[in-house]
Formats: structure tokens, C-alpha cells, sequence
């Protein structure tokens, strides 16, 4: 378990899904990233998982491929799905939550 999100456990505690967003345009922090998803991962078990990859705009923003390698998504065992997003205009946010409102009402 990642120390550093320990802490939030409470927050989480019963939780029916998560949603991590990622900075597409920072390369370098990707495996930051992974390392933190998969400790919150580890603590809140197999609930559906929704990624945003944000900055979809940005000067050499990674592709939503490169995010899923780099995050290790295709090891998860819960069902997830990567968006790739605009926060700022809010492309791809309406299909994200359309995904995760399925998976949980299923």
C-alpha cells in the first residue's frame, strides 16, 4: 500500500467506483501516477475504475494508448475504461460518465 494515500482511506471507504484523472501532457509523471493508482487500487478492491486522460489539447499530449500502457490498465482485474478528455471545454467528460452511470447501474 502506497503510505502516502493511506491516509484517505476513510474518504473512500465505501466507495462504488473511482475516477483518476491524468495529466496527458506529462510524460514524466506518469509513473508517479501508476504507482498512486495502483495503491488507491489495492485499498478500495475491484470497483469499476473511470481515467480521464485530460489536456488531450496540449502540445504533445500523450494518446489515450500510451496513457493505458503507461498506468498498466490492461493488469487491472476490475472492469475500467480511459477517456480521453478536454477538462477546460469538457470533451469526452459526457462519455465518461455515460460509461461509469452503466457499470454501476449494472
Amino acid at each position: 500500500i502506497n503510505a502516502e494515500y493511506m491516509g484517505f482511506r476513510h474518504y473512500y471507504q465505501n466507495a462504488a467506483a473511482m475516477v483518476w484523472v491524468v495529466d496527458s501532457a506529462d510524460r514524466a509523471r506518469l509513473p508517479e501516477s501508476r504507482t498512486a493508482l495502483w495503491g488507491a487500487v489495492g485499498e478500495l478492491g475491484a470497483v469499476p475504475l473511470l481515467v480521464l486522460a485530460n489536456l488531450q489539447d496540449a502540445p504533445g499530449a500523450m494518446a489515450a494508448a500510451e496513457v493505458t500502457r503507461g498506468l498498466g490498465l490492461a493488469e487491472m482485474t476490475q472492469p475500467w475504461h480511459l477517456e480521453p478528455c478536454v477538462g477546460r471545454t469538457g470533451s469526452g467528460i459526457p462519455e465518461a460518465l455515460d460509461w461509469l452511470l452503466g457499470r454501476l447501474s449494472q
